[in-house]
């Protein structure tokens, strides 16, 4: 099965343990990416997508920004611009999109395109903290760069939600 089928329908973003920093996003066909905080308290993160190997770090105080780093030669692939209520993700080939969340009350995140077109919704069930449940729109199929866009808003997400991932 192809990565476009597997973000078909309904995937999920699980915690590995209870105390773990580790996620996987697993669509029908299984596993399709991974993120972990190796080292807690810091702000770096690792994440994988199906053999491609990312490095994921934070930087800043009044204006946050995160990198995102293509393993093995350090090529950077995309930086995140932190704010409150999300991030807006610029790739390093010129496209942007933004992840935000409607208010600081609600658990869902949109991600949508520069042309406003929704990709995805992030959903974090309020029992279920350890789970996001990850709706891909029509358009969000089509989207190549989708998967490495869900890594890098889970790795803007995870700590909004307090569970010590970064």
């Amino acid at each position: 099965m192809s990565l476009v089928q597997d973000l078909a329908g309904w995937l999920r973003w699980e915690r590995q343990g209870k105390l773990s920093r580790e996620y996987a996003l697993r669509g029908q066909g299984g596993e399709i990416a991974s993120l972990a905080w190796p080292k807690p308290l810091l702000d770096q993160a690792e994440g994988r997508i199906g053999g491609q190997a990312y490095a994921l770090s934070r930087r800043g105080i009044l204006h946050p920004v995160a990198k995102v780093l293509r393993a093995p030669f350090d090529d950077e692939v995309a930086i995140a611009r932190l704010s409150i209520g999300g991030a807006r993700i610029e790739l390093a080939h010129g496209a942007a999109y933004e992840l935000t969340r409607p208010s600081a009350w609600k658990t869902r995140w949109t991600l949508v395109d520069d042309q406003g077109r929704e990709l995805a919704s992030i959903n974090v069930p309020a029992l279920k903290a350890r789970v996001g449940e990850v709706a891909v729109s029509t358009e969000g199929r089509r989207e190549k760069y989708l998967p490495l866009l869900l890594l890098i808003s889970w790795y803007v997400i995870v700590p909004k939600l307090g569970q010590g991932g970064g």
